[in-house]
């Protein structure tokens, strides 16, 4: 399952999945909003930059862009299962 908060690359994603055979839940929104349950694997790859234009692909927020990828994984860590990964890009 996955989520992003850019309805195009949902978009893109569920083509890309389709093309691959791979059945995909995809969720718009934040970090895990809208998934249920606990995860052996997170794979994050949010945005990181301090971006004067405050572009939502860009901007991780914060004076140093690591708000988001700290708020990414506050979410993900409590819903891993015993032994669960979360990997950030």
């Amino acid at each position: 399952a996955m989520t992003d908060t850019n309805p195009r690359a949902l978009a893109f994603a569920r083509a890309n999945a389709a093309a691959a055979g791979v059945d995909l839940g995809i969720a718009h929104g934040r970090n895990l909003d809208g998934l249920e349950g606990d995860f052996d694997l997170v794979t994050a790859n949010p945005p990181y930059l301090a971006d004067e234009g405050s572009r939502t692909y860009r901007d991780g927020g914060g004076d140093l862009g690591a708000a988001v990828p700290l708020d990414m994984a506050a979410a993900a860590v409590p819903r891993l299962r015993p032994g669960g990964h979360f990997l950030l890009y």
